[in-house]
C-alpha cells in the first residue's frame, strides 16, 4: 500500500511540485483497492465516484452501443483513468472501466479532489493538465476516423511500449484502434510486433 502511494507521489511530481505536508495529505485521501482480471471498477449509467490511479495492472474503458463494445482507452500501471466528464459534472457515465489483469488502484473521491484544490498549491495546475489530457484523448477518438488502419496501428505502436502492447487482448486493441480484428492480426504479423 505504501509503495503504491509513493508511486502516486512520484507520478504527480512529474507535473507539479509538492511540499512534504502536501504529499502526506495526498497519501491520506487516496484509498487503495484491489481488483481481479475482468472485474469492473466502474459501470456505465453510474455516476463516476472516483478519480483512479493504476498502481499495477492494465485496465480499459469502453462503452456499449447496439451490443457493440468500443474501447475508448487502455491504461497501464502508473497512469490515471476516470470517466472524467461524469466525475466532473456528477452525472451518469456511458463508460465502463474494466481490469484486463489483476489490478491495484488508488481512488480519489470528488469531494476529496475538491479539498485538494483548496489546500494543495499546484493542484489546479494538475487539474488543467488532466483536463487537457482528456480533451486530447477525446479528440483522438474522432480524428482517427480520417486515418487508415495502417496509420492508426503504426501510430499506436509508435507511442506504446512493446511490453504494454503485448498485454492488451487483440479484441480490445481491435476495438480501441477501430480496426477489424482480422486486419489487426495481419498488421501485427506484417510488422512483426509479437
Amino acid at each position: 500500500m505504501k509503495m503504491g502511494k509513493s508511486k502516486l507521489i512520484n507520478k504527480l511530481e512529474e507535473y507539479i511540485h509538492l511540499t512534504d505536508s502536501e504529499e502526506e495529505l495526498i497519501k491520506s485521501v487516496f484509498k487503495t483497492k484491489s481488483y481481479r482480471a475482468n472485474e469492473h471498477i466502474h459501470w456505465a449509467q453510474g455516476e463516476s465516484a472516483y478519480f483512479i490511479y493504476v498502481v499495477s495492472g492494465l485496465v480499459h474503458a469502453y462503452h456499449v452501443e447496439d451490443g457493440i463494445h468500443t474501447t475508448t482507452n487502455v491504461v497501464p500501471e502508473d497512469h490515471f483513468i476516470s470517466p472524467y466528464l461524469s466525475f466532473l459534472i456528477k452525472e451518469p457515465s456511458r463508460e465502463y472501466i474494466q481490469c484486463l489483469e489483476n489490478c491495484e488502484i488508488l481512488t480519489l473521491t470528488r469531494s476529496k479532489m475538491d479539498d485538494l484544490y483548496k489546500t494543495v498549491r499546484e493542484w489546479e495546475k494538475l487539474g488543467r493538465i488532466f483536463a487537457q489530457y482528456n480533451f486530447e484523448l477525446m479528440a483522438e477518438r474522432v480524428l482517427p476516423k480520417i486515418k487508415t488502419d495502417k496509420e492508426r496501428f503504426l501510430g499506436y505502436f509508435e507511442i506504446t511500449p512493446r511490453s504494454i502492447f503485448e498485454r492488451v487482448p487483440t479484441e480490445v486493441l481491435s476495438s480501441f484502434l477501430e480496426i477489424h480484428e482480422d486486419e489487426l492480426i495481419r498488421l501485427i504479423d506484417r510488422y512483426d510486433v509479437d
